[in-house]
């Protein structure tokens, strides 16, 4: 049995930090160069992701920008879309060999 547990003072602070977090889920800025190119070519995220070997959930951290992929995934994803690495990832410094 679980006893129940009183946060007291701290039930505003967290109630705060758990607001804090959804709102920053919210506004976090979306890779739209990458979800542009993706809803051009006429595919869906699922069908990119198993193109590139990685699972839909890890594709979904890429277009909203909460996972960096690595420098070979960016190589395929501009292959795959049909541009380049540098236009799908713009706001990072990204040197691909």
């Amino acid at each position: 049995m679980y006893k129940a547990c009183s946060l007291g003072g701290h039930a505003k602070s967290l109630k705060f930090l758990v607001d804090t977090q959804v709102s920053r889920c919210r506004l976090a800025d979306m890779n739209k160069a990458l979800r542009i190119a993706i809803i051009n070519r006429g595919l869906k995220q699922y069908e990119v992701a198993k193109r590139i070997g990685v699972d839909e959930a890890r594709m979904s951290g890429f277009v909203h920008a909460r996972l960096e992929p690595t420098p070979r995934q960016k190589r395929q994803l501009a292959r795959i879309l049909k541009t380049t690495a540098a236009e799908l990832f713009p706001s990072t410094d990204t040197v691909i060999a």
